[in-house]
């Protein structure tokens, strides 16, 4: 007997409760694994700023000029250099790493680098963690790894500078992107073959559900420490559902002996123009109809057709935004159609990702399934990596049209 077998006894009988309250459990760990990836948006926020003066200068002979450099009068001529005495900060956001380190003008590449090193730990974490959950079992490296992020991820709150930041939010990468990729290849292997189309695909509706509370933590909530230790919070809950998780485990393990065996088992859309906490919401509620397209179209096509038509919907649509005008001739604003199109994009970039892993996930066997997921999520990674250059470079040469 084999693990399919005992798959379609807990299917067809009352232990199939077993299999959803785990869904649901690996569900909400795939939801918080969201809010690290995407915190840094809110988190790395730059506020309007301008240079703080010097409290003994007379203010007029002394001015912001600019976001970056002040003017003041020196010897009869009017001076201007690079803000001298630090930054003022506007009142859009508490605190971010931006105002806490300075991280504006010259050297406002450091939030995006700090997304790059974050993006790094997620491609490590993917190829070095993954292997381990396979060697020793998924529950133990996944339970591990969420303690030890979350005692990282509240240190990151109490950072008193950059380095620090940059190192202990490397380190939450590492763990969070294996986290993600365990809970996932525990999901698939929880269904049957026939059965595993419909969680595999729906748990990606725990990311937009992350990806619409994250909006609404970063509208209430603006000062960037107390954001991550929120965020961080969650992977303790844990230990206190330990003890029930391994009732249901003896609940599960007791199906085998009546049956002969035992066995067991993803940037940027806030950059678009408007409100940056209502555009992250349209873009994780975006992913659930594509959710539950996919969940149609794959039960009654298969994965390949399918993932060569969202990957062509979303490139197309991306394309076509480089190419739409501010606004017209006339003066009629474009945004709001540019912001539809990256949508559309959004929704087909949500159908190819929620497939290609599916089928990662099933043309691997078992025994090396979470690693070569891993290292085919390192790949996808290896984009993560170069995105918020990207990103810097268009709106640094924006500005400078």
């Amino acid at each position: 007997m084999d693990s399919e077998d005992v798959l379609r006894v807990l299917d067809s009988g009352k232990h199939n409760i077993f299999q959803w309250l785990t869904f649901f459990k690996l569900g909400f760990v795939y939801l918080r694994g969201c809010w690290h990836v995407l915190a840094i948006i809110f988190m790395g926020a730059v506020p309007s700023h301008w240079c703080a003066r010097p409290e003994d200068t007379n203010s007029t002979h002394y001015y912001p000029d600019g976001e970056c450099s002040v003017t003041f009068e020196q010897g009869g001529t009017n001076v201007t250099e690079e803000c001298s005495y630090g930054y003022e900060y506007g009142k859009e956001f508490d605190s971010t790493i931006a105002t806490d380190f300075d991280l504006v003008c010259k050297n406002d590449y450091q939030v995006d680098l700090s997304t790059t090193i974050y993006m790094i730990g997620s491609a490590l974490g993917a190829i070095l963690i993954t292997p381990l959950s396979d060697k020793y079992g998924r529950k133990k490296v996944l339970l591990v790894s969420l303690w030890i992020q979350g005692v990282f991820g509240i240190g990151v709150a109490f950072v008193q500078s950059y380095i620090a930041f940059v190192i202990t939010r490397f380190v939450v990468a590492l763990l969070n992107m294996a986290i993600a990729l365990i809970a996932y290849v525990m999901i698939t292997e929880l269904f049957t073959t026939k059965k595993r189309t419909l969680p595999s695909v729906g748990v990606n509706f725990f990311w937009s559900w992350g990806i619409m509370t994250l909006a609404l933590f970063g509208y209430l909530i603006r000062d960037w420490r107390h954001m991550q230790i929120l965020i961080t919070v969650p992977n303790f809950i844990t230990v206190f559902t330990r003890v029930n998780t391994l009732a249901l485990d003896q609940q599960k393990m007791e199906i085998a002996p009546q049956n002969g065996q035992k066995c067991g088992k993803n940037k940027h859309t806030p950059t678009l123009h408007g409100n940056m906490f209502v555009n992250l919401a349209i873009s994780g509620a975006v992913e659930m109809p594509a959710c539950l397209t996919c969940m149609y179209v794959l039960e009654r096509t298969g994965r390949r057709k399918p993932l060569v038509c969202f990957m062509l919907l979303c490139g197309v649509m991306n394309i076509v935004t480089i190419f739409v005008p501010a606004e017209t001739a006339s003066g009629v604003n474009l945004q709001p159609l540019t912001i539809t199109f990256a949508m559309i994009g959004k929704f087909g970039i949500t159908g190819a990702y929620s497939t290609v892993y599916l089928m990662s996930a099933e043309i691997f066997p078992t025994s090396v399934r979470n690693q070569a997921v891993g290292l085919s999520s390192f790949f996808e990674n290896c984009g993560s990596i170069s995105a918020p250059f990207i990103v810097y470079g268009r709106i640094h040469d924006s500005s400078n049209l």
